[in-house]
């Protein structure tokens, strides 16, 4: 048990939340702490076990009477039981890897491999459809080599994206 470990201040909560407000502040908090976002799996795995304690009754009054009197052996007995029960949930919960889903996925489709799109393979779907699209009105308003120029940025942005797919 983390003397640090305060589920409140992790989630950006105060004591009164209701469960509506504890998964909306979850949810925003994950996202946060999600690698894919700028956080680390260690900050997402904190922000589970903080709402892992909040979201159940039992632990969060383990908790919250913790607080009140840490003093207390039976009341810190009491607390270090749901902690080390929040963090079990926890660990069953996370995945062994961001991907892991995915390759789970394909391993019941029979794939041997599954193909992971990044947020950078996206956007290169996004562009390179975008310019040809643009590239497509134009040749429709009068101007011919604007088709071959949107497609030819609209293939390239699709085989960038390809690329970096398979990295």
């Amino acid at each position: 048990m983390s003397p640090d470990f305060d589920p409140y201040r992790i989630l950006s909560v105060g004591r009164a939340v209701s469960p509506e407000q504890l998964k909306t502040a979850f949810r925003q908090r994950s996202r946060l702490a999600h690698p894919e976002f700028g956080g680390s799996a260690a900050k997402l795995a904190e922000v589970g076990l903080a709402f892992e304690v909040l979201a159940d009754p039992g632990k969060r009054n383990a908790y919250d009477q913790y607080l009140l009197n840490p003093a207390d052996p039976a009341v810190a007995a009491r607390w270090q039981e749901a902690w080390l029960a929040a963090q079990s949930v926890a660990a069953s919960q996370a995945p062994e890897s961001f991907g892991s889903e995915v390759d789970q996925l394909a391993a019941k489709l029979g794939q041997s491999h599954a193909v992971r799109v990044t947020s950078g393979a996206l956007l290169g779907l996004l562009i390179g459809a975008g310019v040809g699209l643009l590239g497509a009105y134009l040749t429709h308003v009068g101007m011919p080599m604007a088709i071959a120029i949107g497609g030819g940025i609209g293939l390239l942005g699709g085989t960038w994206a390809a690329a970096s797919n398979s990295a």
